[in-house]
């Protein structure tokens, strides 16, 4: 049992690896917590934008809890850019003697914002631009058990 945690920007390719390198490696039990499904499925019960953001983070580390607590793989698919972010995953994790991996996707900017575009320019260039500058490369310091540089050329995107 462990807890993965994706690290990368939008668009960096997380999701790609978790669907294509991840996912057959885990069991059929595991947990995937992912903000855009979990703002889905409060945004479809009526909430407003400003309650939708309030809630979705409590309810991912609601999910991430319940994971751990069951003995299940956890998959935490969101950017976890900074530290502070991801303290709070690896807190609860090592609560329950669970091993924290950080998978992180690094592509340069440059990929991701074309990846963006071709998406539709979802994410504002700007914003782009600002959490490229707030991240932080993960580090066994921060109290994973093990830090593993995904080669982001390799992943299948579609």
């Amino acid at each position: 049992m462990a807890l993965y945690v994706l690290v990368g920007l939008p668009f960096s390719g997380k999701t790609a690896f978790y669907e294509n390198e991840l996912k057959p490696k885990l069991s059929e039990d595991h947990i995937r917590v992912n903000p855009g499904e979990i703002k889905q499925i409060l945004r479809a019960s009526g909430l407003s934008e400003d309650e939708v953001n309030k809630y979705c983070f409590k309810l991912m580390m609601d999910r991430v809890r319940k994971g751990i607590k069951e003995g299940r793989d956890v998959v935490f698919d969101a950017t976890n850019l900074t530290k502070v972010v991801r303290k709070k995953l690896i807190k609860e994790a090592k609560k329950c003697k669970t091993e924290v991996v950080a998978y992180v996707i690094n592509p340069p900017l440059k990929v991701c914002l074309e990846r963006n575009k071709k998406a539709g320019n979802i994410i504002p260039e700007e914003r782009f631009r600002r959490l490229y500058k707030q991240f932080e490369l993960p580090t066994q310091k921060e109290g994973f058990d093990k830090v593993i540089m995904v080669n982001w050329r390799k992943i299948k995107w579609e």
